[in-house]
């Protein structure tokens, strides 16, 4: 049987505009007027799940892998090496992943991230010493982790700048701090996957080690049958987060591409406003429902011409409802999307961009393009202070985050003041039971409460004050963690500090943990807004690899409360105190407030042009680049001068 299919007019949508403005205007309307993408979240959120998921996986999996491995305890040195690699890979995936997003487009790149992070899951899994130590397990540890590392980092920019692209204004902090809350969420279920591994492998753990562990005794990596138990517990743990990614990355490779990217980019209007329809739940009415007598037309939701004037386009004035107000819900649902197809209305000049010819007579091409224009508009333009402050508070927040954060599996056991060996009681089964216990409260309590808590905070309140109050209350915590843990009792003082590390991690997540992530997506152009978000996470990251080093060089011991050198560890909490203050100080001074003065969000057609504004108001006093109108004010525009068109 022969399918076939009729390809509706796309072009009827825009043939009636004539200016490239008030056609990038109408679908900028279009957009705002969906709804909560919860198709869109879920998508992002997914792979987020998967990115949280194995980050704190595989902390889970170091104290299993030194019991299997390294009777107990992994070699410094190793365990630092570890966590560089998936650090270096992570760097280089926000970084190249944002720039290709950019450059070849967002729905060609997303879901090749996940791609890479199923293939390095499914070989960390599968890495062993080979026969007769034919192979290196470290070595391929190493090398997974590092291609892991790509695949999480390139998520980051794609996911983030995906979602605030598909979101309306109204909705657009929300569902960016939905997409964020998938990362604690993965949290949470590594640990509870972890203990039930274990407990699958109970018997053979706890029978295998009874005495008391002393060095020098027989420990788990000398008994055959407890090590392939341990062995098989890291494997499934990590091996799991497959599962998710697999989900997500159907879902990928069929999204349409990014509205936003499609409109100001590629140059394709029509195409733009169709991928937003196809984005679109039954039960929203849009623009392009309503015809010009106010009657919805559930056959046919492509706006028609005014008679008597085809080049007049329809403004909010136009639509029904009091005071030209477009009501958001009506009865109907739109009929199955068409087949899409490429543009074929004219193509617009992209503003950002030089599409001068090159000197052979050709068209540059789309590197030459890229580069001039990011020279452009971060160097010449003055851009780059936005940029640099959203890169100095990641930075800012990371150097603390992968030592204190919950991914942090020494800091919980020193925060509940766990032995550095079991008791004679105890076994290697209840030692990492134990670790995963209080790795599951402090997930369970602290980030999942302030994750809930941002998602429903950051509607009302604005990112950029969330993230200055977010950095001075985790100053006065980190401050006074730090003293109690010098002054304080260690052996009396457990359930303080567990009390306030809770805290701590709640203002992670009611603070820069979310916010370096949102604001990011929210205030760089489309030409440049997956870069600018890369840019921003990598310094994160390279601040996390720095350190990596600070830490490996500080006595604050390797694992347990009774390692050489923990008396040093409040004095260190003291001095991350002092990169809480670096950050919201940058917030203050370099990010600008990307809510109007009222508290309503701003739509990022207006955002991009905020940090600029700054620039000139400090510098030459000068107005800034004129920001671009909406439809009505266009049509008002061109019926008081004719000829008038909106500003370039």
């Amino acid at each position: 049987m022969k399918l076939t299919f009729q390809v509706k007019n796309r072009t009827r949508n825009f043939e009636h505009i004539l200016d490239g403005h008030r056609r990038i205007r109408r679908v900028f309307d279009e957009l705002d007027s969906t709804h909560f993408q919860y198709l869109v979240v879920f998508v992002a959120g997914a792979g987020f799940f998967t990115d949280g998921y194995e980050i704190f996986a595989a902390s889970l999996a170091v104290p299993i892998l030194a019991h299997a491995y390294w009777d107990g305890t992994m070699p410094s040195t190793l365990e630092w090496t570890l966590n560089i690699a998936v650090l270096a890979g992570t760097v280089l995936g926000q970084l190249g992943f944002g720039i290709l997003a950019d450059v070849y487009g967002r729905q060609r790149m997303y879901g090749l991230e996940l791609l890479i992070i199923i293939v390095s899951v499914v070989g960390l899994t599968m890495a062993s010493n080979g026969a007769s130590h034919s192979m290196s397990l470290v070595g391929w540890l190493v090398a997974w982790r590092f291609l892991l590392g790509i695949g999480i980092g390139g998520d980051y920019p794609l996911s983030a700048v995906i979602t605030s692209e598909f979101a309306p204004t109204k909705h657009r902090s929300r569902m960016l701090a939905s997409v964020f809350f998938m990362q604690p969420c993965g949290y949470l279920v590594a640990t509870v996957v972890s203990i039930i591994a274990m407990a699958g492998y109970r018997d053979d753990i706890t029978l295998s080690v009874r005495q008391p562990l002393t060095p020098g005794s027989l420990t788990c990596s000398q008994i055959d049958h407890c090590q392939r138990a341990l062995d098989q517990v890291w494997r499934w743990l990590v091996g799991l987060g497959a599962v998710p990614a697999m989900v997500a990355i159907v879902l990928r490779f069929t999204i349409p591409e990014s509205p936003r990217y499609t409109m100001e980019v590629l140059n394709r209007p029509d195409e733009a406003l169709q991928d937003v329809k196809e984005m679109e739940l039954p039960g929203a009415i849009s623009l392009s429902s309503l015809n010009l007598n106010g009657n919805a037309n559930a056959n046919d939701l492509e706006m028609q011409p005014q008679t008597g004037d085809p080049s007049a386009s329809v403004s909010p004035s136009q639509l029904p409802g009091p005071e030209g107000t477009l009501p958001r819900h009506a009865s109907f649902g739109p009929p199955a999307p068409p087949p899409r197809r490429r543009s074929d209305t004219m193509n617009l000049p992209p503003t950002p961009r030089i599409c001068s010819m090159g000197l052979d007579g050709k068209p540059p091409s789309a590197w030459a393009i890229y580069r001039s224009g990011l020279k452009e508009h971060f160097i010449t333009k003055g851009y780059w202070l936005t940029l640099l402050g959203t890169s100095l508070t990641w930075a800012s927040f990371d150097f603390a985050f992968y030592v204190l954060g919950p991914i942090s599996y020494e800091v919980v056991a020193k925060t509940f003041n766990e032995s550095n060996l079991p008791q004679h009681d105890e076994s290697i089964y209840l030692d990492l039971l134990e670790n995963s216990w209080h790795s599951l409260v402090i997930v369970s309590i602290g980030s999942m409460v302030g994750g809930l808590a941002m998602i429903y905070l950051v509607k009302p309140f604005s990112s950029r004050k969330i993230q200055m109050f977010g950095f001075l209350i985790l100053t006065v915590l980190f401050i006074t963690i730090g003293l109690l843990f010098e002054l304080l009792d260690r052996g009396t003082s457990v359930p303080l500090m567990v009390f306030l590390y809770i805290l701590a991690q709640i203002f992670f997540e009611i603070g820069p943990n979310f916010t370096t992530y949102i604001i990011p997506a929210e205030l760089f152009p489309t030409h440049y807004r997956c870069t600018g978000h890369g840019v921003s996470a990598a310094s994160g990251k390279v601040a996390a690899v720095l350190v990596q080093v600070f830490v490996s060089f500080t006595a604050i011991g390797p694992y347990k409360v009774s390692d050489n050198g923990v008396q040093w560890f409040g004095y260190v909490i003291i001095i991350f105190a002092a990169f809480m203050i670096c950050g919201g100080v940058v917030t203050k001074f370099m990010i600008p407030e990307i809510r109007n003065p009222d508290g309503s969000p701003r739509p990022l057609e207006e955002l991009e042009y905020i940090g600029k504004k700054r620039v000139c108001n400090r510098r030459t006093r000068s107005p800034p680049h004129p920001l671009p109108i909406s439809a009505e004010e266009s049509d008002n525009n061109i019926s008081s001068a004719n000829g008038t068109t909106a500003p370039q």
